[in-house]
């Protein structure tokens, strides 16, 4: 419960750094008023998990923890108290597109310590990847799939971050 919590005020985070970068004025600054608020509200219940997860799983426990795997992960938390101490600074500064970089950044960091904790396990701690995996018939066909997809998703997206360039000005909408 306190996951999909932080995953709300994380959500809350992008959304409000977002603003930022694509408003201006009142809006622009409440929007920095929220992101500060959402980025302590996701670190604080993020490292709550982080520390409360290692306890719950003792295997967990031991690849965070044990020599070498240690050196190879530490990085990760230290990567995303980075992008949470840049974030509050970019916010602080006055700067309009670093914050919603570095709230990227700290999401990009906690799922790749989410994953190093779990894997191989897909539902924590009785089904591996290995025992969900679809033939290879299966995985063929969707792979076809999606390279259809993927020139028509590229093609849509540039189309969209055109259409929506620069910023909201409040004379854009007759006020």
């Amino acid at each position: 419960m306190l996951t999909a919590v932080g995953v709300v005020f994380g959500y809350m985070l992008l959304g409000a750094t977002y603003l930022i970068m694509k408003t201006q004025g009142r809006l622009q600054q409440h929007a920095r008023r929220v992101a500060k608020i959402t980025a302590w509200l996701t670190v604080a219940i993020s490292l709550i998990v982080s520390l409360w997860t290692p306890m719950r799983f003792d295997y967990i426990a031991q690849r965070w923890l044990e020599w070498p795997t240690l050196l190879y992960l530490a990085p990760l938390p230290i990567a995303a108290a980075g992008s949470f101490l840049m974030l509050l600074r970019a916010i602080d500064k006055g700067y309009e597109h670093t914050p919603f970089f570095w709230s990227v950044g700290i999401f990009i960091f906690a799922f790749i310590g989410l994953v190093s904790s779990f894997y191989p396990f897909l539902i924590p701690p009785s089904v591996m990847m290995a025992n969900v995996a679809a033939s290879n018939n299966t995985l063929l066909f969707m792979l076809a799939g999606i390279g259809l997809l993927i020139p028509i998703m590229i093609f849509y997206n540039g189309f969209q971050y055109r259409v929506f360039q620069g910023k909201i000005k409040v004379d854009d909408y007759g006020n």
